[in-house]
């Protein structure tokens, strides 16, 4: 008696189920996003992770007024670095901007609003776009920085206790922002009495260390 052949759509099927169970176990996600490649497929796997980031931020935001919050699938930044990673990785020839956003204000709506690896990740994100952006432009390209400085003042708010975020303006953002706007920052560390081991030096700034 002959074998039947083997059906793709098992395995896919059986990875669904598991991934139901299991959301956040990275060998199903890692099988299922080799499946799709394999198959040439797009989007079953960002759908079931799309569905999971939506239905986490919505139970943390209302546990989370009852007093007592809870981790869930939306505030795990191994499901959110996963879901950018298959996007960034997707068969198409450029990933979609408006999919990767949709995953970072999933998660930034969540507990990882305090997580400043995730801002850090969306600012990445957003200065690689801008920077794109810029180098196809031959006037001003002062308004392409806005998003990037919203992201940036919005990390702020949220990780104030984060010496890495409040020095990439003077770092690997130095281009968003203007001499004027970065003197302010400054000048913001010090309030808050961070201490600087680098004085301010007109427009130009050397990277500051801090204690």
């Amino acid at each position: 008696m002959r074998t039947p052949p083997f059906q793709p759509k098992l395995l896919r099927n059986a990875l669904t189920r598991a991934l139901h169970y299991f959301p956040l176990n990275t060998w199903f996600l890692q099988l299922f996003f080799v499946y799709e490649r394999r198959r040439q497929i797009d989007g079953r796997l960002r759908q079931l992770l799309y569905d999971g980031l939506s239905q986490g931020t919505s139970s943390v935001a209302s546990e989370t007024r009852n007093g007592s919050p809870t981790h869930s699938r939306a505030a795990s930044p191994l499901l959110l670095t996963f879901a950018l990673y298959t996007e960034l990785h997707t068969l198409s020839s450029e990933p979609n901007s408006a999919i990767i956003r949709t995953w970072f204000e999933q998660a930034l709506d969540s507990l990882c609003r305090s997580s400043p690896e995730v801002w850090l990740l969306y600012l990445t994100f957003e200065y690689e776009i801008a920077l794109k952006a810029i180098r196809h432009l031959s006037k001003s390209p002062g308004h392409r920085w806005q998003r990037v400085k919203s992201v940036f003042y919005q990390a702020l708010r949220h990780c104030p206790w984060s010496k890495r975020l409040a020095l990439l303006p003077f770092g690997p953002l130095a281009d968003a922002f203007s001499g004027v706007e970065r003197r302010q920052l400054y000048l913001g560390l010090l309030q808050r009495q961070i201490r600087l081991h680098t004085d301010w030096e007109g427009d130009d700034y050397a990277e500051a260390n801090v204690e």
